[in-house]
């Protein structure tokens, strides 16, 4: 084997093993809709003001997700965010997210993520935004309730305040992207090849 044709396989099969090992990435968007249906780790009249139970609510929430695919690492990046829920008098807009929990069935495969959405809005009295809390399948179903959480200053520390809706959530949009890297090797690989049609048809 020459040293060219030793080269041009290696840098191949080198962009092959590379790219199916990426991460794949695709940007979602989801819609939710619903209603407040309670608290959770709220002092009996805290929010009954500020969130009446049965007020209707309505969220899109768009990211990158990289777990319909059955793999996920705390390294992977969900951005861009562009999210915008409305209930009430209320209006909160999200730009960043991050990785909140992962559950495994039996045999090691993910079944729930947990995701926390971050960014601004109406907040009650004394209160911060923790963020918005959404449980997704690999299938990119939206899994169960679906909350907002506030962080309230208590005794020295911190008390973590939930708004909770029910309702139903739907994928609106899935548009597949390479994954990073995938389309520089590859036109790595078709370069390496076509460089030794190159060279054969000179010969």
């Amino acid at each position: 084997m020459s040293l060219w044709s030793f080269v041009r396989r290696t840098a191949a099969l080198m962009a092959f093993v590379t790219a199916s090992a990426a991460v794949s990435a695709a940007p979602v968007t989801f819609n939710y809709n619903g209603a407040v249906s309670g608290y959770w780790n709220v002092p009996s009249g805290l929010l009954d003001a500020y969130a009446p139970v049965g007020t209707s609510m309505s969220l899109t929430i768009s990211f990158n997700e990289t777990f319909s695919d059955g793999t996920l690492s705390g390294l992977d990046n969900f951005g861009p965010v562009s999210g915008l829920l409305q209930f009430g008098a209320h209006t909160f807009s999200f730009d960043t997210a991050n990785l909140a929990g992962i559950l495994y069935n039996p045999a090691g495969e993910i079944t729930v993520v947990s995701m926390r959405f971050r960014g601004s809005g109406s907040t009650p009295d004394g209160m911060s935004l923790y963020g918005l809390m959404m449980d997704f399948t690999p299938q990119l179903d939206v899994l169960g309730a679906t909350s907002i959480g506030f962080e309230q200053a208590s005794g020295g520390g911190s008390a973590y305040r939930y708004v909770q809706f029910n309702g139903s959530g739907e994928l609106i949009t899935v548009n597949e992207t390479p994954a990073p890297g995938s389309v520089a090797l590859a036109a790595l690989a078709l370069l390496a090849a076509g460089l030794g049609t190159t060279r054969r048809a000179r010969r």
